[in-house]
């Protein structure tokens, strides 16, 4: 699970083939197209300084210390869940990443 909420913070940051990128990617391209330079700036470096936090989290989480007196917690069959949910959830990240169009066109249907 570590694994896939790491992905999950790098698509927050922005990172490409997430769909995080993608939505970043949008909000970028719109703000250069109607020439708001400022706010595109903003973006760009909030994140930058997100990816920075995001990445001493994802340091934290793979830290095998404190990951095997957590894991010796858990219940197994909740354990197996979150793993199901959090590799669904990953895979659908990527997933939206690589091929955008379908959520593209689900966003244009519904405006």
């Amino acid at each position: 699970t570590a694994t896939a909420f790491s992905a999950m913070l790098l698509s927050l940051a922005g990172i490409p083939l997430t769909a995080g990128f993608i939505g970043k990617f949008y909000l970028l391209a719109a703000g250069i197209q109607s020439q708001l330079w400022l706010l595109a700036f903003i973006l760009v470096i909030n994140s930058v300084i997100g990816l920075y936090y995001y990445i001493k989290i994802i340091a934290v989480m793979f830290d095998k210390k404190q990951h095997t007196i957590a894991s010796e917690r858990l219940n197994p069959l909740v354990y197996i869940m979150s793993s199901f949910t959090m590799a669904i959830l990953t895979i659908l990240l990527i997933w939206i990443g690589v091929n955008p169009s379908g959520m593209m066109d689900l966003i244009r249907g519904v405006l």
